[in-house]
């Protein structure tokens, strides 16, 4: 009786396994591959129309061409633009870390025949960070003061054939749209830096056209901007470092204020990927709400700010760590990505829970999270397909390539890389991803079996 009770409680946990997994089960074929001599840790694509003998050439695969690029003879391929090339140093697991001058040697630019047009050396006289636009028009180097070169401010905008667009001197800009407008802040290297200080808004030849006031000088400090994707509007953040009030600010490209609005429970983190601005719809972002008395953080909440600046809704979560917001193209749903394991899709017109997946290995409620436990730290979503990255250690040696079905959370595939470091590359089409380990690049597309 116990060897079959046994077995029952086995065939559930089977069971329960493969609930997990969707069965609908995909491939990934490689349509593109290239080997770089230098360790590259960031590319940024372009598209071309070439024949199909030349996109060989540059290193396509006959998989990648229909039967109408095959009769025609010549096929629209991607190109790598833009290299970002290491400077030798062990890279972490954070992916945003890969475009600071500390890690960062150069940036080299090229057209369709691969002949070299620039090469920009990043950190030669200080600090400096890369800031890419929305749909990679534009690179923005941004000197960072530090302790021992605190002057160090203002940046160069490039176009991305490598041209020199125009400098600012002054603010550091941190943000930079499509068509080359910019916003900049005076940054303080202190932790936390300095209180007060203003956003100032650039053209794309660099003139100075609006400066945004900070609306309370003695509690916060402009940290954080970002654009929309068509550039039209932008986001800015003033706030305190550990500690609300956040005052939120939505504005058109020109600088005019479409609204101002203090949210004095909640902090936001000012981390890029904590927020997403919906075009005439809102922001969807990830607020930290904090008792006022206390000072205590308490629940981490994803939240919708509508266009008008009302906080239309708040769902909390069971578990923070880092977050990835991204919404799904053409549908009125968002994926949140902790790195510690959790996936939760939500409505965005009124933030309800469609689903959630919890990784093996993610903590439950009140459980102690290690730093050994591998991070979700990468996250792109194509064809109603969700693909996000795994790094295991504080050095991310260990990768693992997860996909997920963005209809029900189903987990398609997963691809491990052992000892081996994986990132996602900007393509527009496939998936782009980069073995830094081993100075590849490849490009694959999904099919169903």
């Amino acid at each position: 009786m116990k060897k079959i009770s046994l077995i029952l409680f086995l065939c559930i946990i089977a069971f329960s396994i493969l609930r997990a997994e969707d069965k609908s089960v995909i491939k990934l074929i490689p349509v593109y591959e290239k080997t770089f001599q230098d360790t590259i840790v960031d590319v940024i694509f372009d598209t071309a129309t070439v024949n199909i003998e030349k996109a060989k050439a540059m290193g396509w695969k006959e998989e990648a061409f229909n039967e109408g690029e095959r009769a025609k003879g010549e096929a629209t391929i991607s190109y790598p633009k833009v290299v970002m090339v290491s400077r030798g140093r062990e890279l972490g697991w954070y992916a945003p870390e890969r475009r600071n001058s500390y890690y960062l040697k150069e940036i080299r630019f090229y057209n369709k025949k691969g002949k070299l047009l620039n090469t920009l050396e990043i950190g030669t006289k200080g600090d400096e960070w890369v800031h890419i636009s929305a749909n990679h028009k534009y690179v923005l180097i941004s000197k960072i003061p530090a302790e021992y070169n605190s002057e160090y401010s203002g940046g160069i905008l490039y176009n991305n054939e490598g041209k020199r667009i125009c400098e600012i001197n002054g603010p550091t800009p941190i943000a930079v749209s499509d068509e080359g407008y910019m916003i900049a802040a005076y940054l303080d290297w202190q932790v936390p830096p300095e209180l007060g200080g203003s956003f100032y808004i650039y053209n794309p030849s660099g003139k100075l056209i609006k400066t945004i006031k900070n609306p309370d000088k003695e509690k916060t400090a402009p940290l954080f901007a970002k654009y929309s994707k068509d550039g039209e509007y932008a986001v800015l953040v003033f706030k305190a470092t550990t500690f609300p009030p956040t005052v939120i600010c939505l504005i058109k490209k020109t600088g005019k204020i479409l609204w101002k609005k203090e949210f004095p429970e909640f902090r936001f983190s000012a981390r890029d990927k904590e927020i997403n601005l919906q075009i005439d719809k809102g922001s969807l972002l990830l607020l930290d709400k904090y008792d006022r008395k206390t000072g205590k953080r308490g629940k981490p909440f994803v939240s919708f700010i509508d266009w008008q600046g009302n906080l239309e809704w708040a769902i909390g979560l069971e578990r923070r760590g880092s977050i990835i917001l991204e919404v799904l193209e053409n549908e009125e749903k968002a994926c949140v990505v902790s790195e510690i394991g959790y996936i939760w899709c939500v409505g965005l017109s009124n933030g309800e829970l469609l689903w959630k997946s919890k990784l093996p290995w993610a903590p439950g409620p009140g459980e102690r999270w290690s730093w050994e436990l591998p991070r979700l730290k990468e996250l792109i979503i194509r064809d109603k397909t969700i693909y996000t990255i795994a790094k295991q250690g504080t050095d991310g040696h260990n990768a693992t390539l997860y996909i997920f079905n963005s209809e029900n959370g189903g987990l398609l595939k997963k691809v491990e890389y052992p000892l081996e470091k994986i990132t996602f590359a900007k393509c527009k089409e496939g998936i782009g991803l980069i073995n830094i380990t081993k100075r590849k690049m490849y490009i694959f597309k999904k099919v169903q079996k």
